[in-house]
């Protein structure tokens, strides 16, 4: 037996998921999740290229040295199946080989929840099984496609780098093509793949424009395709797909995801409570109007809120997945606490669906008395009924109502009737004195009058007056017929 199924055989039997080659580092495997080292095997770059060649063919060899990488798969009779990656490093070259069960798991052996049954038997679309390298993706697609192949009449083609499950013809007929071997590219595959007359395509990875375009015209014409991506939740691989293209052809690839997107399924490997492995945890995304049209308009983002109230649909958050593990007794707290959404993380996970708390009732107002002083202060005006004021905040102080002067009336309000106004009084112009002859007696004061007044003697002079024509300014009678003072009355005046 080679010296490298040697050591295959005892990682299978410690349940090795991984099995790591380094020059001068010792054998590493990694054990549910945790890399652990071998003791006493450290290898010289020399025996790691002897133990790695074991496996190469002649042309394999020439093209690692070319290519400095190299990819292909390793079946071992009655060990199992695994996936090699051989690479360069600074020391020589190094290995990783990923084991694969011979036996291929069930829907019901990696607790898949039902609503994945139901979209396997849908006739076309595009679904997505998403998470990080090393979750069970190929696990999971594995037993989806043993599922069709047992229960539908139908071509399974799959494109793949390296092949990883080998599926047997059940029901379906199954044809696994691998980049290297089968074919050069996932392109050149799924160019000719829908003239291949398939009803199910599986893609190993949508890596780059080329390989998800391809896909999403698969799914459009009619058949039922299946791929991977490395992002965690449904709203990073939507927006892994659209980014992926330029931005003037944004708006139809959203179109066309819109309409040939059936699910997303997300998940992650927790380990057991029990110690027995790991189990995995989903996050399910179906496609419904509501996301369909999200999808359209742009709005990925809002795609959580539709999932966390989508459970009728079968749609589950990622978080809700880890609480029932824990509720079951599965997982502890302590392993599900990393993978759950934090306050200001990861955008691209599934939201928390912890109940959110009511908001706090906000403390009674503590009203200090203003502090004593010299001056009596102004008391203030009684309280007006309202909503309460934070301590935080004191009542303002009314400000003093001061009684503003009046103004001088200039003139009348319109609404008033018009006063009586006396006529002014007219000043007698003072006359030149004219000598007066020595001797010469005084003018008496009907003469002055009339000197006064212009009137000749034996004629009566009048006045006008504004008043009612009975009743002088001073109160004195008026003539009836004239409504004027008469000569007597002037008289009397200045008399």
């Amino acid at each position: 037996m080679k010296k490298i199924d040697q050591i295959l055989a005892f990682a299978m039997e410690k349940r090795a998921s991984d099995i790591h080659f380094s020059a001068e580092e010792p054998v590493r495997f990694r054990i549910d999740g945790d890399l652990v080292g071998l003791q006493d095997s450290h290898t010289s770059p020399d025996e790691v290229k002897k133990i790695v060649f074991e496996i190469l063919s002649p042309e394999e060899r020439e093209k690692l040295l070319k290519e400095k990488n190299l990819d292909k798969s390793y079946y071992v009779p009655s060990i199992g199946q695994f996936r090699v990656n051989v690479f360069m490093n600074r020391k020589g070259i190094a290995a990783v080989l990923r084991t694969i069960p011979v036996k291929i798991p069930s829907m019901e052996d990696l607790r898949l929840p039902e609503v994945i049954r139901k979209i396997a038997d849908k006739p076309k679309g595009l679904i997505l099984v998403t998470g990080p390298t090393g979750s069970g993706k190929s696990t999971t697609l594995a037993a989806i496609i043993d599922y069709i192949n047992t229960t539908f009449p139908g071509h399974i083609l799959t494109v793949e780098d390296p092949i990883e499950f080998v599926h047997q013809s059940k029901k379906s007929l199954v044809n696994q093509r691998d980049i290297g071997h089968s074919c050069n590219t996932f392109q050149d595959a799924l160019k000719y793949a829908l003239r291949e007359d398939p009803d199910v395509i599986l893609i190993g990875e949508l890596r780059d424009l080329e390989t998800i375009s391809l896909a999403l015209t698969a799914a459009e014409t009619g058949h039922l395709v299946f791929g991977t991506l490395h992002t965690r939740g449904a709203a990073a691989s939507i927006d892994r797909m659209i980014d992926s293209f330029p931005e003037g052809q944004q708006a139809m690839i959203r179109t066309m995801i819109a309409e040939s997107l059936l699910a997303v399924i997300s998940q992650a490997l927790i380990k057991r409570a029990d110690g027995q492995g790991r189990v995995a945890a989903y996050e399910i995304m179906v496609v419904n109007s509501a996301i369909s049209n999200m999808i359209r308009e742009g709005k990925v983002f809002q795609m959580e809120g539709v999932i966390q109230t989508g459970k009728k649909d079968g749609m589950i958050l990622m978080e809700q997945s880890l609480l029932n593990l824990v509720a079951e007794g599965i997982v502890t707290k302590e392993e599900a606490a990393p993978y759950l959404k934090k306050t200001g993380t990861d955008t691209n996970s599934a939201p928390t669906t912890k109940p959110v708390s009511a908001a706090p009732i906000p403390p009674k107002p503590n009203l200090v008395p203003p502090p004593k002083s010299a001056v009596p202060p102004v008391m203030p005006p009684p309280p007006i009924p309202g909503p309460s004021l934070p301590s935080a905040v004191k009542p303002p102080v009314p400000p003093k109502l001061t009684v503003p002067p009046v103004p001088p009336v200039l003139n009348a309000s319109p609404m008033m009737p018009p006063k009586v106004s006396t006529p002014p009084v007219m000043q007698a112009p003072v006359l030149a004195e004219k000598p007066q002859n020595k001797g010469a007696s005084e003018p008496s004061e009907e003469e002055a009058l009339a000197s006064l007044f212009g009137a000749d003697d034996g004629e009566e002079q009048v006045f006008f007056s504004s008043t009612p024509k009975d009743i002088s300014p001073d109160g004195d009678q008026l003539d009836e017929s004239t409504g004027l003072e008469s000569p007597s009355s002037l008289k009397k005046k200045a008399g």
